[in-house]
């Protein structure tokens, strides 16, 4: 752990270092949206959101939506794959999938499941399998959730998991104290020693928040760049290839991303 520790400080640095240019943002367009909790975009352009304890799906200008309040609050929404959507209720440690017109497919009580395990995260990895990091035994582990079994997990992490997001190879950890990439075998394959209070990902790319409430962009090349957005509440933002998507309350606010 402290052999990636130090890659990943040395990685981080000299990128720090090699700061010639850096990203800003244009508005692009706002859009009213009456929404208790925004949960993002998927590759389509379809918007995630609450309202009333519903999640809603904004689809082609027509509203679908999802409502089970036996559960809970919806913790996370992985729209990764928006024909199977995931929606983690972390206080009924249960998960449940849906369709594209938001009708479940099946839902997964990990109370019930064969080691009663408690999960603070669960993302999608691929159709037959999700990324959960289980708070029993502090680790990352991919789960088949059709044959029930762990196919790989990480070492375990004694630092606080502040948020977990993920794509089809790659899982992205931001901890109390770094930020961690994994592999889909549970293997660290990058480490910052960067505080990260929020972060979102697009297939390679990265656009993340540190503690101290400073913007940058990860590009496919892993190079690390400032980014500078309006000061605007912006304590949730989602990115969506070169747009990044913020809502305050009331709106929407779509910024597209150039380089200087």
């Amino acid at each position: 752990m402290k052999c990636f520790s130090v890659i990943g400080l040395v990685f981080f640095m000299s990128c720090m270092f090699s700061f010639s240019q850096n990203y800003t943002t244009e508005l692009f367009m706002t859009k009213n949206l009456d929404a208790s909790r925004f949960h993002g975009v998927d590759q389509k352009g379809n918007l995630y959101y609450e309202r009333k304890g519903n999640l809603i799906k904004l689809f082609d200008g027509e509203e679908l939506e999802f409502r089970d309040l036996r559960l809970g609050n919806i913790h996370y929404v992985d729209y990764l794959n928006p024909l199977r959507i995931l929606v983690f209720y972390k206080e009924a440690n249960t998960v449940v999938f849906l369709d594209n017109r938001m009708n479940e497919l099946d839902r997964i009580n990990f109370n019930l499941s064969r080691n009663n395990s408690n999960f603070d995260f669960v993302t999608m990895a691929n159709d037959n399998s999700i990324w959960t990091f289980n708070i029993d035994v502090n680790e990352l582990q991919v789960y088949d959730h059709r044959r029930k079994s762990i196919l790989a997990r990480s070492i375990p992490l004694y630092d606080e998991v502040v948020l977990q997001k993920s794509n089809f190879n790659f899982c992205y950890l931001a901890t109390e104290n770094s930020f961690i990439k994994f592999n889909i075998y549970g293997s660290i394959i990058e480490q910052l020693q960067l505080k990260v209070s929020q972060f979102d990902i697009y297939k390679n790319t990265v656009l993340f928040k540190n503690t101290e409430g400073q913007f940058f962009f990860k590009n496919k090349a892993n190079e690390i760049f400032p980014v500078d957005l309006p000061e605007i509440l912006k304590e949730a933002f989602f990115l969506n290839d070169e747009k990044i998507y913020i809502y305050n309350g009331k709106e929407l606010f779509i910024y597209t991303l150039k380089k200087q």
